[in-house]
């Protein structure tokens, strides 16, 4: 990806780069999808709390599905992307099931776990 010239605004170079550049397509609508998931899921952690009588500044609430699901969205390109390399299909479904997709499953959930282990962490 080309750096912006000195005569391109940083909005339009930008706009270059996602009209160019597949991945960042894909993430842009990605990161659409999934705020809507972290709007939920923040609304109704929120409900839950308030109605218990124990409420937090809300950007706790935004900042905990925020790091719940966007790595989600980070990795949903990708995920399609290996999707359609590596079908599930024809007479080698039962290889490609098992190498790349469940492999790699495996050392997301491993990934995951590590993020929310050091989470743990840094907030107890």
């Amino acid at each position: 990806m080309p750096f912006p010239s000195s005569r391109e605004s940083g909005s339009a170079w930008f706009a270059r780069a996602l009209a160019t550049h597949p991945y960042l397509r894909r993430l842009a609508f990605s990161i659409a999808c999934w705020s809507g998931v972290v709007v939920l899921e923040s609304s109704q952690v929120f409900v839950s709390d308030a109605s218990r009588g124990y409420v937090l500044p809300s950007l706790h609430y935004v900042a905990w599905a925020v790091f719940n699901w966007f790595a989600l969205a980070l990795l949903t390109p990708t995920i399609y992307g290996l999707g359609w390399r590596y079908p599930v299909t024809g007479s080698r479904w039962a290889w490609r099931f098992v190498f790349p997709h469940a492999a790699l499953c495996l050392a997301c959930l491993f990934t995951q776990a590590i993020c929310r282990g050091l989470r743990d962490g840094f907030t107890h």
